[in-house]
Protein backbone atom coordinates (compact mmCIF):
# COMPACT_ATOMS: atom_id res chain seq x y z
CA UNK A 1 0.00 0.00 0.00
CA UNK A 2 2.85 2.37 0.82
CA UNK A 3 4.50 1.64 -2.53
CA UNK A 4 1.28 2.48 -4.41
CA UNK A 5 0.79 5.70 -2.44
CA UNK A 6 4.41 6.71 -2.93
CA UNK A 7 4.25 5.91 -6.65
CA UNK A 8 0.90 7.44 -7.58
CA UNK A 9 1.54 10.48 -5.40
CA UNK A 10 4.77 11.23 -7.27
CA UNK A 11 4.43 13.14 -10.53
CA UNK A 12 7.85 11.96 -11.76
CA UNK A 13 6.79 8.31 -11.41
CA UNK A 14 3.54 9.00 -13.25
CA UNK A 15 5.44 10.79 -16.04
CA UNK A 16 7.69 7.73 -16.45
CA UNK A 17 4.68 5.39 -16.64
CA UNK A 18 3.11 7.66 -19.26
CA UNK A 19 6.33 7.77 -21.28
CA UNK A 20 7.00 4.00 -21.01
CA UNK A 21 3.52 3.16 -22.27
CA UNK A 22 3.08 6.00 -24.77
CA UNK A 23 0.00 7.30 -22.96
CA UNK A 24 -1.65 10.64 -23.59
CA UNK A 25 -2.95 11.52 -20.14
CA UNK A 26 -2.27 14.00 -17.38
CA UNK A 27 0.70 13.43 -15.10
CA UNK A 28 -1.10 15.06 -12.19
CA UNK A 29 -0.42 12.98 -9.07
CA UNK A 30 -3.06 11.38 -6.87
CA UNK A 31 -3.88 12.88 -3.47
CA UNK A 32 -4.02 10.35 -0.64
CA UNK A 33 -7.23 10.65 1.34
CA UNK A 34 -8.84 8.71 4.12
CA UNK A 35 -12.59 9.17 3.67
CA UNK A 36 -14.84 9.27 6.72
CA UNK A 37 -16.81 6.18 7.66
CA UNK A 38 -19.99 8.17 8.26
CA UNK A 39 -22.05 10.73 6.37
CA UNK A 40 -24.93 13.01 7.36
CA UNK A 41 -28.40 12.54 5.86
CA UNK A 42 -28.50 15.65 3.63
CA UNK A 43 -25.32 14.97 1.60
CA UNK A 44 -26.07 11.25 1.50
CA UNK A 45 -29.50 11.97 0.05
CA UNK A 46 -28.02 14.56 -2.35
CA UNK A 47 -25.66 11.87 -3.67
CA UNK A 48 -28.83 9.89 -4.47
CA UNK A 49 -27.60 6.88 -2.48
CA UNK A 50 -29.74 6.97 0.65
CA UNK A 51 -32.66 4.98 -0.70
CA UNK A 52 -33.71 2.34 0.11
CA UNK A 53 -33.16 3.46 3.70
CA UNK A 54 -34.00 0.06 5.14
CA UNK A 55 -30.86 -1.31 3.44
CA UNK A 56 -28.61 1.35 5.03
CA UNK A 57 -27.09 1.49 8.50
CA UNK A 58 -28.11 4.54 10.54
CA UNK A 59 -26.60 5.52 13.88
CA UNK A 60 -29.67 5.68 16.10
CA UNK A 61 -30.34 9.07 17.66
CA UNK A 62 -27.86 10.82 15.36
CA UNK A 63 -27.89 12.27 11.87
CA UNK A 64 -25.20 9.82 10.73
CA UNK A 65 -25.11 6.84 8.39
CA UNK A 66 -22.30 4.29 8.11
CA UNK A 67 -20.57 4.09 4.73
CA UNK A 68 -19.57 0.94 2.91
CA UNK A 69 -17.76 2.74 0.08
CA UNK A 70 -15.93 6.00 -0.44
CA UNK A 71 -17.68 7.59 -3.41
CA UNK A 72 -20.54 8.98 -1.31
CA UNK A 73 -18.34 10.92 1.07
CA UNK A 74 -15.80 11.87 -1.60
CA UNK A 75 -18.55 13.25 -3.83
CA UNK A 76 -20.05 15.22 -0.98
CA UNK A 77 -16.63 16.82 -0.30
CA UNK A 78 -17.19 18.84 -3.48
CA UNK A 79 -20.88 19.65 -2.99
CA UNK A 80 -21.92 22.96 -4.57
CA UNK A 81 -18.50 23.28 -6.18
CA UNK A 82 -17.69 23.77 -9.84
CA UNK A 83 -14.29 22.60 -10.99
CA UNK A 84 -12.26 24.74 -13.34
CA UNK A 85 -10.86 22.91 -16.34
CA UNK A 86 -7.36 23.77 -15.10
CA UNK A 87 -8.08 21.84 -11.87
CA UNK A 88 -8.84 18.64 -13.72
CA UNK A 89 -8.32 15.79 -13.33
CA UNK A 90 -9.04 15.48 -9.62
CA UNK A 91 -7.40 12.27 -8.48
CA UNK A 92 -7.80 10.62 -5.11
CA UNK A 93 -6.13 7.53 -3.79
Amino acid sequence: MTWVMDSLGNEDVIKKIIQDHNLHISSKPFTPILPPYMIRTAPYDAMDRLEPREERYKIEGQDLWLQGSAEHVLGSMHANETFQESDMPVRYL
